[in-house]
């Protein structure tokens, strides 16, 4: 008999969050039995496929991978069109079931689920969605727990259930789709696993993965008293390691009653009306809950958690100093009880024998931006320092300013540590500028000209061109010692001297974030009249738009008003093609800058508008 994709039926779990997901997808990853397959997408956690495909490419996961490792737009689009392939082969499969799971899709908004809904229903006759919802009070201790064995930036995550779960409901229909609520007390064998496996019938289950348990209220004190003070370690897995391993580390050594939120504080998590619309439409009955009429405004409740975290941090000195001296971890008596938490970490980061070089050149750049906080924390400064010294080859090891005899020169003389993050491989700019042909390429800067130079090692031919014409004598008389590079200066136009077509390629790092829209176009304008047809730039400018009215010194660095997709139709207008872009933070911002890497347009091609003279300003 033919097997006709219509009769089999796709499986949707869609979480929410803190109810059992991740023990129910260690628990089938491997599942294949009896008709029933659940998906291979990559990971047992379907989270990071499904949200490329049919989200936004944005939910927590998708996010890190962009921020803090560095993926490209092109390698988004890139694991975007695998995780599709992935999918379609296991659409392709004759299983008469298919189960994914993935908690992101309870986050999703009404366009994701229906492009999900419409990919799924062409490959089945009959779709099953099911999700746990946890009660509002549980939800909050487990939702704050996970913020700060996550490191995140904010504590305080409302409850709400209709805008998880209304648009499943509604696109999927009512009788496909059923909720439960997560209560290990009522699962068979006290498993959300074992629920699931009942629910729909599936035999021979590993049942021995438990839910995450939860810490000691100490041992989360004690977590979240170095992520208030050391949040710069959020998001490189190299980093986060050690994180992971002071986490479990604290639960063993400062045991004591669970972590679990006051009332009062958990009562503010969610609203009467998200309770009655959860009991009306599902008959999921949390009506006990003492929800307030009028629950505490995200901002105070916010307030309120960190103090509740804080208080009687300090009283578990002695504890945490009798649980290192037990594992073997140094410290000193005057140690209060952050350096205490701090050195403990260090100690779990040292673990790893060998770290990849990129880890380490990752490493280095937190030393760095540890050495600039307000308030350090001495002990972690010194020992990440001396971690990336000792794994970073010479050339670019950590310079330590008050040791450093570079200090004492023109720092227009010599790059700083900075310059690092545009030029090393494990960073965003490298992999773009290599795409770069290495013939004559132009390099628009300003400052001290250390990009120009460090192109200069890299292409054929460099047309330095300073923005201003306050270059400091130093660079320029650097950039004009070395025989590849020709210096110009910015006059009338941005890019003088440069013929029609003579350019194979432009960059510009760190000097455009500033310029004002009218001054970019006509950059822009200028760069497409120079380069040759297949000619790239990259472009490294501002993505964040103000009100004009909004001074500059009050724009976080300075920033121009700008964003990717303006920079996009303004390069399309003039002649370009957009090859890549990717959106970056800067210092302490998410997303403030974006890489922009476009190609010139054969000029048959050309709808650009005529370049014009070079605005003020």
């Amino acid at each position: 008999m033919t097997w006709n994709q219509r009769d089999r039926e796709i499986i949707l779990h869609i979480g929410m969050p803190k109810t059992g997901s991740t023990a129910i997808q260690t628990a089938l990853a491997n599942y294949d039995r009896n008709g029933t397959r659940y998906a291979r997408l990559g990971d047992c956690n379907h989270s990071i496929a499904l949200d490329a495909i049919f989200g936004d490419g944005r939910g927590q996961e998708a996010n890190r991978r962009v921020n803090f490792l560095g993926q490209t737009a092109s390698e988004e689009e890139t694991a975007r069109a695998h995780y599709s392939l992935l999918l379609e082969s296991e659409l392709a499969m004759e299983r008469k079931r298919l189960i994914l799971s993935g908690e992101v899709l309870s986050s999703f908004d009404g366009a994701g689920i229906q492009a999900l809904w419409e990919r799924l229903s062409a490959a089945s006759g009959s779709l099953r969605v099911i999700g746990y919802v946890r009660d509002p009070m549980s939800f909050a201790s487990a939702i704050i727990q996970q913020c700060v064995k996550g490191r995140g930036t904010r504590l305080q995550r409302a409850v709400k259930y209709r805008d998880n779960f209304k648009a499943f409901q509604t696109i999927f229909g009512s009788d496909a789709f059923k909720l439960k609520a997560y209560d290990l007390s009522r699962f068979p064998q006290g498993s959300v696993v074992a629920d699931f496996a009942a629910e729909f019938g599936l035999e021979h289950v590993d049942l021995g993965t438990q839910e995450n348990p939860a810490g000691s209220l100490d041992s989360i004190r004690l977590l979240n008293l170095l992520r208030v003070r050391l949040p710069v370690l959020v998001g490189h897995p190299g980093l986060a390691k050690g994180w992971i391993r002071l986490y479990v580390w604290l639960q063993s050594a400062i045991p004591g009653p669970k972590f679990r939120l006051p009332d009062e504080l958990a009562a503010s998590f969610c609203s009467r009306a998200e309770i009655d619309w959860l009991h009306d439409s599902f008959g999921i009955d949390f009506r006990d809950a003492p929800v307030p009429e009028t629950p505490l405004p995200g901002a105070v409740l916010e307030s309120r958690i960190e103090q509740f975290l804080l208080d009687g941090v300090d009283d578990l000195r002695d504890e945490l100093r009798a649980a290192m001296a037990d594992t073997g971890i140094a410290f000193n008596m005057t140690d209060d009880t952050g350096t205490l938490v701090a050195r403990a970490y260090n100690h779990f980061l040292f673990l790893d024998p060998v770290i990849e070089y990129d880890d380490a050149c990752v490493i280095r750049d937190v030393a760095v931006q540890l050495k600039n906080r307000a308030r350090p924390v001495p002990d972690l400064v010194d020992s990440v320092c001396t971690l990336a010294r000792r794994l970073l080859p010479d050339e670019v090891a950590l310079r330590d300013p008050a040791n450093d005899p570079a200090s004492d020169l023109d720092q227009s003389a010599v790059p700083q540590d900075w310059s690092h993050i545009f030029w090393q491989r494990p960073w965003s700019f490298r992999p773009l500028f290599d795409k770069l042909d290495p013939g004559r390429m132009v390099a628009f800067f300003a400052g001290d000209g250390a990009h120009a130079g460090r192109a200069a090692e890299l292409a054929h031919e460099v047309v330095a061109i300073a923005a201003t014409a306050d270059v400091s004598a130093n660079a320029r008389a650097r950039l004009e010692s070395v025989a590849n590079v020709t210096c110009r200066t910015a006059n009338e136009k941005y890019l003088p001297e440069c013929d029609e077509g003579t350019v194979d390629s432009l960059f510009s790092y760190d000097c455009l974030v500033q310029m004002p829209e009218t001054n970019l176009d006509t950059f822009l304008a200028e760069t497409a009249q120079v380069l040759r047809d297949g000619g790239l730039a990259l472009l490294h400018h501002s993505n964040f738009l103000f009100d004009d009215t909004v001074a500059m010194h009050d724009r976080p660095h300075g920033r121009a008003s700008m964003s990717a997709a303006r920079l996009a139709e303004m390069a399309n207008r003039h002649g370009f093609e957009v090859i890549a872009q990717q959106v970056i933070p800067w210092g302490t911002v998410t997303g403030l800058d974006c890489l922009s890497l476009v190609e010139r347009r054969p000029r048959g091609n050309d709808t650009r508008l005529a370049t014009s003279d070079r605005p003020s300003g």
